[in-house]
């Protein structure tokens, strides 16, 4: 009976670190596929706005005021989502960022590349780099407990991009491939800069 015990004891401590990797990969996949649909969003808002994405904040709301381009994307009806709740998925959350976001509530966990200036729309037709350049990336926590990133950064900030996945980040590209990144990725500044091309 022992000799079972001990053989069930081995074979479940083998098998825990493969379950782990197996959510880990499970997860990443899952982020990746927000972005996907976050870039189909950002798409189908340029068709609309003369190949225009729309700026990080200070977005024209259809409900009047203004807001981030998650807002936007949302009231928008873009994404098929109307409003977001922390933890409950959705296609801006990523479930990996319950693991660094304060509290462990997480609502809207990606954010966007900005030149020159945050309330700055960008045009996916002029850019003359769209598969070296990124405009979403996983998001640090912006701290005020809600849930939420900091909605912009670039090159300067990158301190706002999280790498929430074993060391890396998802970022979202342009033409709508993702890649995994790291912060030290000695092309990462000229993928952001290139927003300004």
């Amino acid at each position: 009976m022992l000799v079972v015990i001990c053989v069930v004891v081995i074979l479940s401590a083998l098998a825990f670190p493969t379950a782990t990797r197996a959510i880990e990969v499970s997860r990443k996949m899952s982020c990746s596929s927000n972005l996907r649909t976050l870039h189909t969003g950002l798409s189908l808002y340029a068709n609309e706005h003369n190949g225009f994405y729309p700026a990080p904040t200070d977005n024209p709301l259809s409900s009047g005021g203004v807001g981030t381009w998650s807002m936007v994307l949302m009231l928008g009806d873009y994404i098929g989502v109307r409003a977001v709740t922390a933890n409950v998925k959705n296609p801006f959350l990523c479930p990996e960022a319950y693991r660094t976001y304060s509290n462990r509530l997480a609502r809207r966990t990606y954010t966007m590349n900005t030149l020159p200036a945050t309330a700055s729309a960008v045009s996916a037709l002029r850019l003359s780099r769209p598969t070296q350049t990124i405009i979403l990336a996983d998001g640090v926590d912006g701290g005020a407990g809600e849930g939420d990133t900091i909605f912009y950064f670039r090159s300067s900030s990158i301190s706002r991009i999280d790498p929430r996945h074993g060391g890396s980040f998802n970022a979202l590209f342009v033409d709508g491939h993702i890649s995994e990144m790291k912060k030290t990725d000695p092309d990462l500044v000229s993928y952001l800069d290139n927003l300004q091309q």
